[in-house]
């Protein structure tokens, strides 16, 4: 019985000592390991609080290695605030860390305000010290102020461009008032965040400074990540917006407008020299209203690049549908527009509201994209609703088996299911091809007389000096 005791114990003391930790490394020479040695914010706005981010600090030798302190530089004064493997603080003493073992330091910011119209520069940094050897790990943040909107109805006032605009939860203009918007003019908007227009929006940018609208995560990752923020959306009674040289990215809608159903069109907008990208669901969506718009870009939109529903009245002229969307498969057309719109009632009962078409017009224009078909028009059963479309010197990408383009009096001097041959549809780079031997199809097509009353493309460019204006945004610019 003896012996089996014995032969019991000996394996578990074997795992017992062996367990036991081994001597600390005391060479001076001994250096901790880091993933990062500096820890970026990329421009931030003051008074709010950064995303958290992190690195590891490492142990690369075969012994326990103890750190003798942990600093915060800065100390309590610091604009940055640390937590080490789950402990917040300023300073850390003793910290243990096992053979090929590493720890996770986390970072947050919160940078004053600058008093300056400018991008300020915030450093510190974390300063550790092991067997009297010191390292450091950098922080770096680029401040900037901002107006900040928090849940806020507003009346008459002019946005500038001294410092952006953050919007937090919504922002929300009155009815009977406007917003002006001067060029240069940034507006970002935190997660679901929105902009409600109940009087009229004019924004009045310019080529070499637009007015931007897009989320608040200004990281480089985030340029072109759609579903940020909610989106501009106009209400029924909404009168006279325009949008000049606006850029409207990464928003889960660009663009949304509705009228109430009532015997009248009520909400309408102008909107010219812009850019609509990166939307994970409609870069316009519009349910009867009124929209008159020219050189416009709406490219990589999730569902829908324009939607126009319920009837209306629409107008684009010399406007660039380009739609791939790199983050889902989109099953959906680039461009609708039905003379029906399917509505939700108080009680949430759905219903179907008729309104007639008046016009949906599209001249000089490309409408393409990734999928078989890019175009779609539905129509209410009851023959007498009006369905007017009418497209004119535009390229195009839709099913002729749906309907064919020969003597079809809604369609004149198109052309379907041609490549545009844009520069680059992976840089989101629509202006056409300079290869030789890559022509555009949509190059020259385009009728001249839309072309002089539209004469400057988005680059400002003139669409007559040749005599040979091309379709879409963009008119092809020989490369000097």
């Amino acid at each position: 019985m003896r012996s089996l005791k014995f032969l019991f114990l000996a394996p578990l003391l074997f795992y017992i000592f062996s367990c036991q930790r081994e001597g600390f490394i005391t060479d001076s020479n001994a250096k901790l390991g880091f993933s990062l040695d500096t820890v970026y914010f990329d421009t931030v706005f003051t008074e709010l609080s950064t995303v958290t981010r992190r690195f590891t600090v490492k142990n690369p030798h075969k012994e326990f290695i103890k750190i003798s302190s942990v600093n915060l530089a800065g100390g309590n004064a610091s604009v940055y605030r640390i937590n080490f493997d789950g402990i917040s603080g300023t300073e850390f003493k003793d910290i243990e860390i096992a053979p090929k073992d590493s720890l996770f330091m986390f970072v947050q910011a919160t940078l004053g305000n600058n008093n300056d119209p400018g991008i300020l520069l915030q450093q510190d940094s974390i300063v550790f010290i092991t067997n009297h050897n010191v390292q450091d790990v950098d922080l770096v943040a680029w401040g900037q102020d901002v107006h900040i909107l928090r849940d806020t109805i507003f009346n008459t006032q002019t946005w500038t461009n001294d410092k952006p605009y953050l919007v937090l939860g919504y922002a929300a203009l009155d009815s009977a008032q406007v917003l002006t918007m001067e060029a240069g003019t940034k507006v970002y908007f935190h997660r679901d965040a929105y902009l409600l227009i109940a009087g009229s929006l004019k924004v009045n940018g310019t080529k070499e400074n637009p007015v931007t609208f897009s989320g608040d995560r200004l990281e480089q990752l985030y340029e072109d990540i759609p579903g940020q923020w909610t989106g501009i959306i106009f209400y029924p009674w909404s009168k006279d917006n325009i949008v000049d040289y606006a850029e409207i990215k990464g928003g889960l809608v660009g663009v949304v407008l509705q009228s109430s159903f009532g015997d009248q069109i009520e909400v309408d907008l102008t909107i010219r020299n812009s850019k609509i990208q990166h939307i994970s669901s409609y870069g316009i969506r519009a349910a009867y209203s009124k929209i008159f718009g020219y050189n416009n870009l709406i490219t990589a939109c999730g569902i829908t690049a324009i939607a126009l529903e319920g009837g209306g009245n629409y107008e684009f002229y010399h406007t660039t549908i380009a739609n791939w969307f790199r983050y889902k498969t989109r099953n959906t057309p680039s461009l609708l527009f039905t003379n029906y719109a399917i509505l939700t009632d108080v009680e949430g009962v759905n219903f179907k509201e008729v309104r007639p078409l008046e016009k949906a017009y599209f001249g000089n224009s490309i409408i393409y994209g990734g999928n078989q078909s890019e175009i779609l028009w539905d129509a209410d059963e009851d023959n007498t609703i009006a369905m007017n479309y009418f497209f004119e010197n535009c390229l195009l990408k839709f099913d002729t088996s749906i309907i064919k383009l020969g003597g079809n009096p809604n369609f004149s001097n198109c052309i379907n299911y041609k490549d545009p041959l844009f520069l680059s549809v992976d840089k989101y780079d629509f202006h056409f091809d300079t290869l030789v031997n890559k022509v555009s199809p949509a190059r020259d097509i385009g009728k001249f007389s839309i072309a002089q009353e539209y004469e400057f493309d988005l680059d400002g460019v003139s669409r007559v000096m040749d005599g040979k204006p091309d379709a879409g945004a963009y008119e092809f610019n020989f490369p000097e």
